[in-house]
């Protein structure tokens, strides 16, 4: 008995190489983001171990150069984007939390979603 034969396929929308069965009609769904596309090219073919061990290597190896583009950025620029948000974070929520308080005497959940001005505050 001859065993199916199946190939390597690229996601576009999703980046991940996966194993497909060989079919006649040149269409296929990705089996991570469900995206529906069309065979453009295959990485390659062979028995369900071979393929698997190629799909294994090729993602690891996409894996590992996104990490070394991230690491490529340098330090300080991912310091100073990590320490500036965080900043602007605690910040706002310092704001909020003072002016809620101000306010009403006690801090609402509901108060992120009104303005910080209360005069402008009203009911239509």
């Amino acid at each position: 008995m001859a065993s199916q034969a199946l190939q390597v396929l690229l996601c576009g929308q999703c980046l991940a190489f996966q194993v497909h069965i060989v079919k006649k009609a040149k269409k296929w769904e990705c089996k991570l983001c469900g995206t529906k596309q069309s065979v453009i090219q295959v990485f390659g073919t062979g028995s369900g171990a071979e393929c698997r061990i190629l799909v294994q290597k090729l993602n690891e190896s996409r894996h590992i150069s996104e990490a070394a583009a991230r690491r490529n950025l340098t330090g300080s620029e991912e310091f100073n984007f990590e320490e500036n948000s965080a900043r602007q974070e605690d910040q706002g929520e310092t704001q909020l939390v003072e002016s809620q308080t101000l306010h009403t005497g006690r801090v609402s959940k509901w108060d992120v979603y009104l303005d910080q001005d209360p005069s402008t505050n009203r009911l239509y």
